[in-house]
């Protein structure tokens, strides 16, 4: 499970980084392939990462930390799901309409999570 939550570190990290840089590369990725795959694969992800965070807990320095963070991420998707496609287009949109400045602090954030996710294993 550490190697799990260690690729799961590097993976958002290089989002964050992505996203800081050229914040339109999400945008252009949800166009590219559909919203509605943008939906599931977001629902799919929280729920393979919300297990892994789980059942790597006790692996990590916080695993309290890791034990809420994998419940949040299961409760978000399954959120995502009772929210439906509509409404997560509408989200979508709302995102790419902000202005590219507060979408990059959002990117530095998730970045900042990340090195915390990578360095506490």
């Amino acid at each position: 499970m550490e190697i799990l939550l260690y690729f799961i570190g590097l993976l958002i990290l290089s989002i964050a980084i992505s996203g800081a840089i050229k914040p339109y590369l999400v945008d252009a990725l949800i166009d590219r392939h559909g919203i509605g795959k943008a939906y599931w694969l977001a629902i799919a992800a929280r729920i393979v990462f919300g297990v892994i965070f789980l059942l790597g807990a006790e692996a990590t320095r916080w695993p309290s930390f890791f034990f809420v963070m994998g419940w949040l991420l299961i409760i978000i998707a399954i959120i995502l799901y009772g929210v439906r496609l509509e409404r997560f287009r509408k989200i979508v949109l709302w995102w790419e309409k902000i202005n590219s400045f507060w979408q990059r602090v959002w990117f530095v954030i998730l970045g900042i999570f990340s090195l915390f996710v990578i360095f506490s294993i």
